[in-house]
């Protein structure tokens, strides 16, 4: 799949017209790397764990590349940048293609990844530790990005990463930090804010000190008062990576918001439930798209061996509402139709949400055979 270059232009497309950096893209992803192990065991499927794995990787880097464009009087190819936690490189692969590689480090407690980030990417790592006093690095940043890491802290290490990764930044510096919201979490909150169990997924780390965590709005702000030195505050984008965590933007006080909230795009979403191809090369794909940023997505792209359909969702999908609690997701469920020219060829598929906004706006919802595929949606 990921040598396939029907695969890779896909990926090129969700990335937007007249984006450069498909072609500077390194598309290997280690068989270490715990998100796409996660997404292969759970889904059971290469192409549907591939497809979601790069999905959410441009998503998260059309959010880091929003914030590094508005947020600073220098160009992004300036900045400093330190992306803590950065795993495998999920968005390591895509600075590297866009942003000069001295600029950005990598810091991860995971050696081996630092190692394949150095050799896919040529990124430089530092390596991590559980204990935050005892992290150390002679470097200050203008950005630092922790994708995923405070969604899975107990609230000691959340209070005490969250006062050291300040300190590291340079003056006048944003730290993106997300979590995951109580309104996500099924129970009663506790009167604090805060939620943590010890389980998460395949991270071979101590689940005393990383498991899932969920953290009303309330609680990362008093905890930023009580943990972190100096005049600060922050914005909180809901929902803002792959539609489910809570993006926060910490800064100096008296520096302008690192973005206006309500120009920030999160972009279009969606999954494609199922596809299923008959013996004589019919296809049925069922799925569901919608935008987090307007009432309505301006379409869903369906390219069937190059030859490309336009459909808009219409079906209704409460399940949909519930997951996202979003009822102008209410009708996003989509289904198309079609017969292969070839039947007997094998054929691929590719489908596309495109956002309202402009054509740059799109989520790639899946790519790849046109086999069966999916039981059940995202």
């Amino acid at each position: 799949m990921l040598e396939s270059q029907l695969f890779r232009s896909a990926v090129a497309r969700a990335l937007g017209p007249g984006n450069r950096i498909a072609e500077k893209l390194e598309f290997r992803v280690p068989s270490a790397d715990q998100m796409l192990a996660h997404s292969l065991a759970h889904h059971g499927d290469a192409a549907i764990a591939l497809s979601q794995y790069f999905n959410i990787s441009i998503q998260q880097y059309n959010c880091f590349r929003q914030i590094a464009e508005t947020a600073f009087e220098r160009p992004p190819e300036k900045l400093r940048i330190l992306d803590f936690a950065c795993g495998y490189g999920r968005l390591l692969r895509f600075l590297a293609a866009w942003l000069p590689g001295q600029n950005l480090l990598g810091a991860e407690i995971q050696a081996d990844a630092l190692d394949t980030n150095k050799r896919l990417f040529g990124i430089e790592g530092h390596l991590s530790c559980s204990d935050p006093e005892a992290f150390s690095i002679d470097r200050r940043f203008d950005m630092i990005w922790v994708a995923s890491l405070f969604s899975h802290l107990p609230d000691r290490l959340f209070r005490a990463w969250l006062g050291k990764l300040h300190s590291l930044l340079a003056p006048g510096g944003v730290l993106c930090f997300s979590v995951r919201d109580e309104s996500q979490f099924a129970g009663k909150m506790p009167a604090n804010g805060f939620v943590y169990r010890p389980e998460s997924e395949q991270i071979p780390i101590d689940a005393s000190i990383y498991g899932t965590a969920w953290a009303s709005e309330r609680y990362v702000r008093t905890t930023i008062e009580s943990s972190v030195s100096g005049s600060v505050d922050c914005e909180r984008i809901p929902r803002a990576l792959a539609m489910e965590q809570d993006l926060y933007l910490l800064h100096e006080r008296d520096r302008q918001p690192p973005v206006r909230i309500d120009r920030f795009r999160r972009g279009p979403w969606g999954w494609v439930d199922r596809i299923r191809r008959s013996r004589d090369g019919r296809i049925g794909i069922e799925g569901w798209a919608g935008s987090m940023d307007e009432a309505e997505l301006d379409r869903v792209e369906v390219r069937l061996d190059g030859n490309l359909e336009c459909i808009l969702p219409g079906i209704p999908r409460p399940d949909v509402v519930e997951a996202f609690g979003d009822p102008t997701l209410a009708r996003s469920g989509f289904a198309f139709d079609a017969q292969l020219s070839n039947p007997a060829a094998a054929g691929f598929v590719e489908v596309f949400a495109v956002g309202g906004h402009d054509d740059a706006e799109t989520a790639l919802l899946f790519a790849g055979p046109t086999t069966n595929h999916g039981n059940g949606h995202q």
